[in-house]
């Protein structure tokens, strides 16, 4: 994925106490496989609340996630 996308899709994390939705992020042009790249990265965080059939899954920013913003802000795009 670019680094562009990527770092996007950490700051709107971080910029969520509670995290964000599927929905959300996909409203925001963040694909899903880009969500699942961060996750597997250990970048992200993916939690599932509320009980059936409204649950809703959350994606977190991990400490991880939240040090490559601080490193990445020192790259150039």
């Amino acid at each position: 994925m670019p680094y562009a996308a990527r770092r996007r899709a950490l700051e709107l994390l971080a910029a969520s106490a509670e995290g964000c939705t599927q929905a959300l992020l996909a409203e925001n042009d963040i694909p899903y496989a880009l969500i699942f790249q961060l996750i597997r990265d250990g970048l992200a965080i993916a939690k599932t609340e509320g009980p059936r059939p409204t649950q809703v899954t959350r994606i977190k920013i991990t400490d991880a996630g939240r040090a490559s913003l601080v490193r990445a802000e020192t790259w150039d795009d």
